[in-house]
């Protein structure tokens, strides 16, 4: 049976194959490629810098870690919009300094994904997140939702999986990309394969900087036009952030859903 993980590499690449068939030639064209954290994998196969049975590998090694590291602290995970004024800074301290206890002397609640302009994903413990549903709206909260998700990825509640992924990483056979890719992890391009093992060592506590690299992809001047765009699937989530991010960009793309 495939991990979760695994089943979403697996239909991601699925879904690149469809596109092939759909957008006959687009595929090949291809200028540049990203992918939100697990779909770095993902873009590192389609780039030729990873092998699909290596990242086979890697994925069912990470999701495990990652679950393993669940275990041992729980957390969670939360999508919040704010408003324009919003002081994310204070809120998230104090949402720490509220989740403070004799059994929880240092709480964790930070930033685990920059989705879109007034909309992140918090990542930590399970107090400070609840803190965050109460009293969020006085500093800027304008609604929160709960992801089912069973740890507080992206996040250094994930520290130990890091561990475990770097060590992994240190082995891996890469090529330098084929095509421009830029990391969720940083917002940087990866064009040769220390790089890459460089942001796939970071790529399970590090937040995902995926508005940052949005703008690093369409960044160009206004009058020139938006480059056609493919979005993989499972789902329209990312295709729906890029529509928040730059509309231009999100007219001149299409999803391949399977």
């Amino acid at each position: 049976m495939f991990a979760e993980e695994t089943a979403v590499l697996v239909t991601s690449l699925g879904a690149l194959e469809l596109a092939r068939e759909r957008r006959r030639g687009a595929v090949e064209r291809v200028r540049a490629a990203a992918g939100f954290s697990l779909g770095e994998i993902t873009a590192l196969v389609y780039a030729g810098a990873l092998s699909l049975e290596r990242a086979l590998r890697l994925t069912e090694l990470r999701g495990a870690a990652m679950r393993a590291a669940a275990a041992e602290r729980a957390g969670g995970m939360l999508t919040v919009w704010l408003a324009p004024d919003a002081q994310l800074a204070r809120l998230l301290a104090a949402a720490r300094e509220a989740a403070r206890a004799p059994d929880l002397p240092d709480p964790v609640l930070v930033v685990a994904s920059y989705l879109y302009p007034g909309c992140k994903v918090l990542a930590g413990d399970d107090r400070a997140l609840r803190w965050v549903e109460r009293e969020g709206r006085a500093l800027g909260v304008r609604r929160a939702a709960r992801l089912a998700v069973g740890g507080a990825f992206h996040s250094p509640l994930m520290a130990r999986a890091e561990d475990a992924v770097r060590h992994a990483v240190r082995a891996l056979p890469l090529a330098p990309p084929r095509v421009p890719l830029v990391s969720c992890v940083d917002a940087a391009p990866v064009r040769d394969a220390a790089a890459a093992r460089r942001r796939l060592a970071r790529l399970t506590a590090a937040p995902v900087r995926w508005e940052q690299a949005l703008h690093r992809l369409y960044a160009r001047p206004r009058a020139a036009p938006q480059p056609f765009t493919v979005a993989l699937g499972p789902g329209a989530a990312l295709r729906a952030t890029l529509r928040q991010v730059n509309a231009r960009a999100w007219d001149a793309s299409v999803l391949v859903d399977v």
